[in-house]
């Protein structure tokens, strides 16, 4: 007898209950893969995670790891009726996260498709078009095509551009192709100021096909054909595209008509019947096709049916070759997956060289056999070779040679999934992850986490392990053991992680993927490392690789070392451009700070360490800040090179964050070069600065005091400027007022500084290019560094004009001192804008950074003329990303999940 619960115990209990102490899965625990009904799951380069609501029409989009989530409201065409829709069953997002394509598919009638682009957050979309679907008809498989060429970083670190994926589509703007249950391709695509156009033809016969399809109500009615699962390979340097498809015979009419007709019943057909039913069922085959995108620069024509005139159709049009079955006695095949081949990634096109793999196929089968035991699960390559290029387009000449390659059996325990990627020599290889079908369960207490199955590293197309590759563990909790199956997954962006969602329950799971066994060669690039540059090249979210390195298993000196070998990459591939991708990558540090801080701090009460994230944080932020405030006064300046006068209440409020930064700077240095002339009380109250104090960075590492050195001279010339302003208007007396007091009452004489700093910048000059590098990866000065530091700590302590007892004591704080006498007397914490560097004080925040965490008011009031246009330029340059080079997202987002 079959058994229902979970865990299961081996032998019953008598008396008093004993703990069950094995678990247990059964064969319908997989039987999900089959039937092909796997939730939605896709996971952006922002890093975010889309997958459609249990109940409801939605899109949910939570990115990881900050947990931010938002809403997709369905599109007013499906809004308008919503009872007659079903929740988003089918979810692709385009490379580089500009497109999203949602299927909404319909009760009784017809299914909608809605394109989305993004807006300037990663949570605003804008609905391009939609679309109708025949009756019970949906996508199976989709693929974007014209994607940009991307980078692709060697084993060494050198950085190339891939060849382009696919066809070229160079007038158009979307691509969607997708492949539906009716045995179709489908191609929309929008054009340059016009409107959506989707193409249809079939895969079942050789053809072309160019206008606009007319969506025909009986195309799902009697067909007899029922494409259940699909796969679209795309390879580089080659044009043809290849589509494998499962298909499944069906009755002529569907399930959703009368079973039973009206009196009195023919039964002529009755044996015709029968053997209709024999045939019934998943076929023994894997259907193929090739397809090709024309494009030749004129639009095509065809007759009107009102008149002698004619109606342009587009500029593109499809081609399908039917190519021959690929023979598969295995009735339960699970998953088709279409990669290209890693000979393809080359300059020279595939379609000049005869005898050249061009495609693999990935095979996942499950054969259940009786149902009364575990699924045998096997994993099957085949290879696509190009025999000769194809020139006369009107033939029908085979010019593909399919072979299988290899098959592996994975029993006793079953395989859940697979993925192909690409390693840094360009060799494709494919993550596992295979399950066990049984286990023992830790008693109470032991562990809240248990081992049940595996991801590890095949070779393509031998399916040989890869032992260069540690296998990583796919773990469940002590309350779900045994329903907590990897049977949809999503990988992260990076490929660093894995997002697995189980059939059963809602709850999602993020595991580790197999990472490169360390090398004993010190000149090896630790492979983490190649990953980060890579996403900071390609501009991707970098928060799955943060992840990884702020667990506590991580140590802080392998940090530093993965840190320093990314950022000597960047410097290798700036084109020129000095500190080009540094302001990105002091941004990541931050997000790994941040990161730390939660999960070290979880497991160990370590104070000191957590306080030294927090300063490393708070010291790269401050310098980022910097950069953006310079940014601000380079763009509301006038033609002359004074400050935009509509914009001077903005500079004023970045200017005393300046001012301030600047002080406590300045504190540091007196306060190294005079470490006697403080009491004991505050020697024991205050930690004395060190060289190596992180708080010194921006004095030590050039881009950090590019930056200070900007920012000193704009608040000089703002002085400069406010001061030569008559005292007339009242607006310009109250700024007037307002800087002076600020700036005047530092106690720093900003315009010597400004000639001091320039003097040293240049003197920095000399420090050697990879010690700045060290530095920044350790966030503090290395012991290079010294002595230039040193000499600049003690010019700035003998500055001319430098008034310490103004700069140590200000009139607030003696004000601040009386109060703090009182008991009642408490301090309150006032959140700050992030950006602005002011109080929120009750105003709602407008954005929220996913990588800092930093709240911000910018972007509320960009439509009001009233502010200077060129400081709204400015605020609509900041929108997209945070200080820290983070992605912002709405602060407040009104969720009903």
């Amino acid at each position: 007898m079959l058994h229902e619960g979970r865990p299961v115990p081996l032998s019953p209990s008598k008396g008093k209950a004993r703990e069950e102490t094995r678990w247990r899965t059964g064969w319908w625990d997989f039987t999900p893969l089959l039937e092909h009904t796997q939730k939605p799951l896709v996971w952006s380069e922002a890093s975010i995670l889309f997958f459609a609501h249990p109940t409801r029409l939605d899109v949910i989009g939570r990115h990881f790891s900050s947990s931010k989530q938002f809403l997709i409201s369905p599109p007013p065409l499906v809004n308008s009726s919503s009872s007659q829709f079903n929740p988003p069953s089918f979810i692709s997002i385009a490379p580089g996260d500009g497109y999203l394509f949602v299927f909404y598919p319909g009760k009784t009638g017809n299914s909608v498709g809605c394109i989305w682009k993004r807006g300037p957050r990663i949570d605003s979309w804008l609905i391009v078009d939609c679309w109708e679907f025949a009756k019970f008809t949906y996508p199976v498989a989709a693929e974007w095509l014209g994607s940009p060429r991307t980078w692709h970083l060697d084993a060494t670190g050198s950085a190339s551009r891939l060849p382009l994926r696919g066809p070229q589509t160079p007038v158009s703007d979307p691509n969607l192709l997708y492949i539906t249950s009716d045995h179709r391709a489908n191609l929309c695509y929008l054009e340059h100021y016009r409107q959506l156009r989707v193409i249809s033809c079939s895969l079942d016969q050789n053809g072309a096909t160019s206008g606009v399809t007319q969506l025909d109500e009986t195309i799902s009615k009697h067909v007899s054909r029922h494409c259940t699962l699909a796969s679209i390979g795309l390879a580089y340097s080659e044009p043809s595209i290849i589509v494998a498809t499962r298909l499944r015979s069906l009755p002529s009419q569907f399930s959703h008509e009368p079973q039973f007709s009206n009196l009195p019943v023919n039964s002529t057909d009755s044996t015709s019947s029968v053997n209709e039913w024999e045939i019934w069922g998943e076929e023994d085959v894997i259907n193929l096709c090739e397809l090709r995108l024309q494009f030749d620069g004129t639009p095509m024509w065809r007759p009107s049916s009102s008149d002698s005139s004619t109606t342009p159709l587009g500029l593109l049009a499809l081609h399908t070759n039917a190519l021959p079955p690929i023979q598969c006695s295995t009735h339960g095949i699970v998953n088709l997956t279409i990669v290209s081949s890693s000979q393809n990634i080359s300059s020279i096109s595939a379609a000049t060289v005869q005898d050249r793999t061009v495609f693999h196929m990935v095979v996942t089968c499950l054969d259940f056999g009786d149902y009364t035991s575990t699924p045998k699960s096997e994993l099957i390559i085949h290879s696509f070779s190009r025999l000769g290029p194809k020139l006369d387009k009107s033939s029908d000449q085979i010019f593909w040679k399919i072979r299988e390659e290899a098959r592996r059996s994975f029993y006793p325990e079953v395989l859940c999934f697979s993925s192909p990627f690409f390693t840094e020599n360009k060799d494709l290889l494919c993550h596992v992850g295979i399950v066990r079908t049984s286990g023992s369960i830790p008693k109470k207490g032991r562990a809240r986490k248990v081992e049940i199955g595996y991801i590890k590293v095949l070779r393509l197309p031998d399916l040989s392990d890869d032992d260069s590759w540690q296998p990583s563990t796919i773990w469940s909790t002590t309350d779900r053991l045994g329903q907590e199956l990897p049977l949809t997954i999503a990988v992260s962006q990076n490929g660093v992680l894995v997002n697995t969602v189980s059939a059963w329950l809602p709850h999602a799971s993020v595991h580790s993927l197999p990472k490169r066994k360390s090398s004993i060669s010190d000149i090896s690039i630790p492979h983490h490392s190649l990953a980060l540059t890579s996403a900071i090249l390609l501009g991707k979210c970098t928060s799955d690789i943060s992840h990884i390195l702020s667990l506590p298993t991580v140590s802080m000196n392998d940090i530093v070392n993965i840190l320093h070998r990314a950022v000597q990459l960047l410097d290798r591939h700036d084109n020129g451009v000095l500190h080009r991708y540094t302001p990105n990558f002091m941004g990541f540090i931050i997000e790994i700070c941040r990161y730390a801080c939660k999960t070290r701090m979880q497991l160990h009460s370590l104070e000191d360490e957590k306080e030294n994230l927090e300063q490393y944080s708070r010291t790269l932020f401050d310098i980022l800040s910097l950069k953006a405030f310079n940014e601000a006064f380079e763009e509301c300046r006038e033609d002359d090179g004074n400050p935009d006068f509509q914009s001077i209440w903005y500079l004023i409020g970045l200017s005393e964050f300046i001012v301030h930064f600047v002080e406590n700077l300045v504190k540091e240095c007196i306060l190294w070069c005079n470490p006697g002339n403080r009491d004991a009380h505050s020697c024991n109250s205050m930690r004395l600065p060190t060289l190596n104090a992180p708080s010194l960075l921006p004095l030590a590492h050039p881009y950090a005091l590019e930056n200070v050195c900007k920012a000193v001279s704009h608040v000089a010339k703002l002085r400069a400027y406010i001061g030569t302003l008559p005292a007339g208007g009242e607006k310009e007396g109250i700024a007037k007022s307002v800087l002076l007091d600020l700036v005047d009452c530092s106690g720093i004489d900003f315009a010597a500084l400004d000639a001091l700093l320039a003097d040293y910048y240049k003197e920095l000059a000399v420090v050697n290019a990879d010690d700045c590098r060290l530095s920044l990866a350790s966030c503090r000065p290395v012991t290079s560094m010294y002595p230039l530091l040193s000499k600049i700590l003690r010019r700035i302590d003998g500055l001319k004009g430098l008034n310490k007892p103004m700069l140590f004591i200000k009139p607030m704080d003696l004000v601040d001192g009386v109060q703090q006498l009182s008991l009642a007397f408490e301090k309150k914490e006032i959140e700050m804008d992030a950006i602005l560097k002011k109080p929120l004080a009750k105003q709602a925040p407008e954005s929220v950074c996913v990588r800092c965490g930093g709240t911000s008011l910018l972007g509320v009031d960009l439509s009001d003329s009233k502010i200077s246009i060129k400081w709204r330029m400015w605020e609509k340059t900041q929108m997209p990303r945070c200080v820290c080079y983070g992605f912002n997202v709405k602060a407040n987002p009104v969720l009903q999940i």
